[in-house]
């Protein structure tokens, strides 16, 4: 989600006028006074996605409050869809409750193929009264996306409330998602292009071993029944091998004895067809070495030809030990890739956090940002509990996960997501990168500005960057080049480079600014002018430089591994 620049940054840049000083009697007390003022900036973003150059934002909603002006304020704008941008459907609500309808991806005629998405209904609703201004939103799903052809089960609720009183300017907001499952490693990888039936088993099954996947039945009974048939194939082999062997002697007994009638007939005019062709009588009328010469080879022949016999047996063996072997391998692999098929590159029980940015006088201390609630449920990565690795559990309180916990959540989901990638570049031709994955990046504020108490917190539930292949189109499904990941792409040297793609889920931003009432005691004495209001800001330029500063860290991506509160 591209964070949106908050109102308040843009009302930092009006300087306050400081009022004019008028003269007072010796008789007329003076009695000077501010109201108090505030203003309460919230932003949600449901979904955002990035991929083939193009970004679609799903269901931006942006709340005010604001008592900052003579003119208070109250308003929600609510934006279904943004594709690079560009708007649909987007609605303001400045008074009452309204509901800003569903719209489907399918409506959005520059929605890039390789995106599918689609926004839930809204709530929404704003009051502006004597006693504060209130905004409101919230939505019952969180949408549907499919990315790079590849679709994602979305499940959630999400809610955002924003006001201003008399004592003090406050933003919170409570995001629910449940259920979520991203493609499984089969999906994923066939999305890429890659076909893993032209992947060597071994590569499959070093692959499950490294991540620790739990072999199913179907897994173990198929490399059982490869290993009986490699080894029918090892003893067919063997079999085969000595065959060949004797039958290479015999053949060279052969060899000898046809060398030695040869020379037994010499200029005789006899052949070994001709003998043959003599009865037994005849035959014994021939000279003795020629005779003896002519059964002997008649001896080899006979065991040549047994020997073939068995050659020809073994071979047959050793084909239907073959047969046997691609049989296996093939149940083998289907067995295997249904494993991967049944292991989502994530997946999430559920995840729910609550965050508040409160404010209530100018000064330290009276303000608060924070994450208030929630908890992580069975988050699991490439088949690993990760919470359960790290904490010994499959569910955590997040006030009670501490930045050490993050970055062992952190590793255990990095070395999973790079055993991916590794084992599968290690073949050859094939490159993959690691998909990234960040769970509940988080920042907070506090402090005072400018005579306003602020309080900001920033959040996000959860981050994916999804991986990029160079697929050599030996190992290409068939049809590759017309998928989406590879929409617009040329082969270089016979390999195809997929189009990148991001996914952030649950993106919150708040800035709550507060400044009480002042009412300064009657003076006493002649005075020669009035007291002059306080400003309600610094000198007008460094008003406007803040104003940009605030604008510019508006649009920061706040991640978690660089700025996450202990407390969170």
């Amino acid at each position: 989600m591209r964070p949106l620049v908050p109102a308040g940054a843009l009302l930092l840049l009006c300087a306050a006028t400081p009022a004019l000083a008028t003269p007072a009697s010796a008789a007329t007390a003076a009695v000077v006074s501010q109201k108090a003022a505030g203003s309460a900036e919230s932003a949600l973003g449901l979904l955002s996605v990035t991929a083939a150059g193009h970004t679609v934002d799903v269901a931006t909603i942006e709340l005010i409050s604001d008592r900052l002006s003579a003119t208070p304020v109250a308003k929600v704008v609510v934006t279904p869809i943004a594709v690079d941008d560009t708007p649909y459907g987007q609605q303001t609500i400045t008074s009452g409750s309204s509901t800003v309808p569903a719209l489907p991806g399918t409506s959005i005629p520059s929605v890039p193929g390789v995106l599918s998405v689609g926004s839930p209904a809204i709530n929404a609703a704003a009051s502006n009264t004597d006693s504060g201004s209130t905004s409101s939103a919230g939505a019952q799903s969180l949408g549907s996306l499919s990315v790079l052809g590849l679709t994602v089960d979305l499940s959630g609720a999400a809610e955002a409330v924003t006001g201003v009183t008399g004592t003090a300017s406050t933003a919170t907001k409570r995001v629910q998602v449940t259920d979520l499952a991203l493609p499984s490693i089969a999906e994923l990888l066939a999305g890429l292009g890659l076909d893993l039936d032209l992947l060597p088993l071994d590569t499959l099954l070093t692959l499950v071993d490294e991540l620790g996947l739990v072999l199913t039945s179907a897994v173990t009974t198929a490399i059982e029944a490869l290993d009986a048939a490699q080894a029918e194939l090892t003893a067919a082999t063997a079999t085969l091998t000595a065959a060949l062997a004797q039958l290479s002697a015999a053949t060279a007994v052969v060899d000898t004895a046809v060398a030695t009638l040869t020379s037994a007939i010499g200029s005789t005019g006899l052949t070994e067809t001709s003998i043959a062709a003599l009865s037994d009588a005849a035959r014994l009328l021939l000279p003795a070495d020629v005779l003896t010469a002519f059964d002997a080879l008649v001896a080899a022949r006979s065991t040549a030809a047994a020997l073939q016999a068995a050659v020809n047996t073994a071979q047959a063996v050793v084909d239907a030990a073959q047969t046997a072997v691609e049989t296996a391998v093939a149940v083998a692999l289907d067995a295997v890739e249904a494993l991967l098929d049944g292991t989502p590159l994530l997946s999430l029980d559920s995840l729910e956090v609550s965050t508040e940015a409160l404010a209530t006088s100018a000064k330290a201390g009276g303000q608060q940002a924070s994450v208030t609630g929630g908890e992580i449920v069975g988050l699991n990565v490439l088949g690993t509990d990760v919470l359960d690795t790290v904490l010994g559990t499959s569910s955590v309180d997040l006030l009670e996960v501490t930045d050490e916990v993050l970055a062992e959540v952190d590793g255990v989901v990095d070395g999973l997501t790079g055993t991916l990638a590794s084992v599968l570049s290690d073949v050859a031709g094939l490159e993959l990168t690691a998909p990234q994955i960040d769970v509940l990046g988080a920042a907070t504020r506090i402090g005072v500005v400018d005579g306003f108490g602020e309080a900001e917190t920033l959040v996000s539930a959860l981050s994916i960057t999804l991986p990029r292949i160079t697929l050599p189109t030996s190992l290409s499904l068939p049809g590759v080049g017309a998928l989406p990941a590879f929409e617009g792409v040329t082969a270089v040297n016979g390999a195809l480079s997929s189009l990148a793609g991001s996914v952030d889920l649950v993106t919150l931003t708040e800035l709550s600014r507060f400044r009480p009432a002042v009412t300064s005691a009657p003076t006493t004495g002649t005075p020669t002018t009035a007291p002059t209001l306080p400003s309600t800001g610094g000198a007008p330029g460094a008003l406007v430089g803040l104003g940009l500063l605030t604008a510019a860290g508006a649009v920061l991506v706040v991640r978690r591994r660089t700025a996450v509160p202990a407390a969170v």
